[in-house]
């Protein structure tokens, strides 16, 4: 997302930073790649 417009560049630092929050998320393989992001409640 190398871009001139700041606009793309806040979207980019945002899903950059989403990301690593999810990333350093402690999860279950058992339950799913994204189960413990988007259902939290599924995943205790």
């Amino acid at each position: 997302l190398a871009d001139a417009t700041p606009g793309r560049a806040a979207i980019a630092q945002f899903l950059t930073s989403e990301f690593a929050a999810f990333a350093l998320r402690p999860t279950d393989p058992q339950d799913g790649l994204f189960t413990g992001y988007y259902e939290p409640e599924l995943a205790g």
